[in-house]
Formats: C-alpha cells, sequence, structure tokens
C-alpha cells in the first residue's frame, strides 16, 4: 500500500510543455479518427463520415481548452501521477457530456437521459484512453531513454577526464597528487623518489613522490609527455628551447628558465621527432 502511494505521488512532467500537450491532442485525435473509420465501432456506419470528422473537431477543441486554457486557469503547471489520472478522468467526462449535450435525441425523463449519458461516457472513454495512455507511455520512454543517454554522456566526460588525469597514489590506495597531464611540466629522478614539476594556476609547484620513472612512464599515455633521459621525462609542450650537444641536447623549459635538461644519446631520436618541424 505504501508503494502504490509512493508511485501515485511521483512527479510526471510528460505533459508540462506545450508541445507534448499538442503532440497529446493531435495523437488522440488522429488515433481516434483512424479507430472509428476502420473498426466502425458502436453502428457508426449510420452516423456518416462528416458527422465522425464533427465528433473529432469537437473532441480536439475540448482537449485544446482544458489542456490550455482550464490548466491555465487553475495553475495546473506541473502534475503527480494521482493528478494526471483525475485530470484526464475530467477530461472525458467534459468531452462525454458536452457530446450528451450536443448530439443526444429527444429524450423525456431522467432515466432515459442518464442511460444516454454514460453511453456516451462509455463510447468516448473506450475511444480516447487508449490513445492517451499510449501516448504518456511513448513520453515516459523518451524520458527513461534520455536520462540514460544524459548517464552515458556524463560517464563518457568522467572516463574522458579520467584519462586526462595523472593520478598518484600512495600507501592505502591513497590519492597524494591528482593533476592534468596539460599541467605536468617535467619530472625528475631522485633516488626512490619522483620530483613533479607543474602548475598550479599561474604559479610552479613541486611535489616529491615516492616511485620510479619508470612506473610512471608505463602508466602515462600522454602523447606530450614523453622520456629524455634516465632521470627525467618532460612535458613537450613546455620545452623553450633546445640546444644540440655532443650526446644529445640541452633543454629549457617555460616557467622554470634556469633549469636545464638533458637529452641523452638513448632518448635523442624520439626527442627529435617530437620537435616541430
Amino acid at each position: 500500500m505504501k508503494n502504490l502511494k509512493e508511485i501515485l505521488k511521483q512527479n510526471v512532467p510528460y505533459l508540462d510543455t506545450s508541445r507534448n500537450r499538442l503532440i497529446l491532442i493531435g495523437f488522440v485525435s488522429l488515433f481516434s479518427l483512424m479507430f472509428l473509420w476502420v473498426y466502425a465501432p458502436f453502428n457508426i456506419n449510420q452516423w456518416g463520415k462528416s458527422q465522425i470528422h464533427e465528433y473529432i473537431l469537437f473532441g480536439s477543441g475540448i482537449l485544446l481548452i482544458t489542456q490550455f486554457g482550464i490548466r491555465k486557469l487553475a495553475k495546473l503547471n506541473h502534475f503527480k501521477l494521482y493528478g494526471l489520472v483525475l485530470f484526464g478522468l475530467f477530461e472525458i467526462l467534459l468531452i462525454s457530456y458536452i457530446f450528451h449535450l450536443l448530439y443526444q435525441p429527444e429524450l423525456e425523463t431522467f432515466r432515459q437521459k442518464w442511460d444516454d449519458f454514460l453511453t456516451t461516457l462509455w463510447q468516448v472513454g473506450l475511444v480516447t484512453v487508449v490513445p492517451y495512455v499510449l501516448i504518456l507511455a511513448f513520453f515516459w520512454v523518451k524520458e527513461k531513454v534520455n536520462k540514460v543517454t544524459e548517464l552515458e554522456h556524463q560517464f563518457d566526460v568522467s572516463k574522458q577526464e579520467a584519462n586526462d588525469m595523472l593520478v598518484i597514489k600512495g600507501e592505502n590506495d591513497k590519492i597524494v597528487l591528482a593533476i592534468k597531464y596539460e599541467q605536468l611540466i617535467y619530472v625528475k629522478s631522485a633516488g626512490n623518489y619522483l620530483e613533479l614539476y607543474y602548475l598550479k594556476g599561474e604559479k610552479v609547484a613541486r611535489e616529491l613522490v615516492r616511485g620510479s620513472l619508470k612506473d610512471l612512464q608505463d602508466k602515462m599515455n600522454y602523447p606530450t609527455i614523453i622520456r629524455i633521459h634516465r632521470s627525467y621525462m618532460v612535458n613537450m609542450s613546455y620545452v623553450a628551447s633546445a640546444k644540440k650537444t655532443k650526446k644529445g641536447y640541452a633543454i629549457t623549459v617555460k616557467h622554470i628558465p634556469d633549469e636545464v635538461l638533458a637529452v641523452s644519446t638513448g632518448y635523442r631520436e624520439s626527442f627529435k621527432a617530437k620537435l616541430p618541424a
């Protein structure tokens, strides 16, 4: 019982927008017209096609009034599930009552008029409930698909952001440093530790972490960060100058002009391939 109450109190935003309301009215009208034409229920063959069209036009007009007029006057901008069900029943009752007033035969007793109204209500309900429910189900499925697509997009973005970040963990899998690869300027090996120089805002920051350059190199997957020496890795985006030496190159980096990094013989060709043509 509690679950039923929670379900009935769920927000249903399917008819919050004018676009969806017009789609509802159009679909219900078209579906009802096709249903009356194809299946010809309620001895409809005796009505004539012009009268069928007239019924559909009147029904569509009433839905326009309820969805855009009555809802605005009653300030029914949003529905919970129970409210949507009650409003849908109100629309069916209103259509049935107006049809009853416009098209009822000459009847004398209240009993006859009441029976005629119930018949009209039964017919209107049979014709309109199915397309009404179908279009709401369509909106529900569409909303779920949009949410799944949005979640997948957020996951892809998060995954992409994670791939663009250098995350270094210490003991107990605790994150010691997490920066974007593009912030990293260069890395220097210092025994069992690594010195990482990176941009933190407009300033250069230094972080000392435990680890080896080889393990860090294996972990990285960023095209501009390369190994240039057994003791250095550098982000080619920050290389300010490169001077050829007997064994390789001597380079300087942006933001740290006093630091000179060596490119050894074993890494000379790979470094050279990354230099601008």
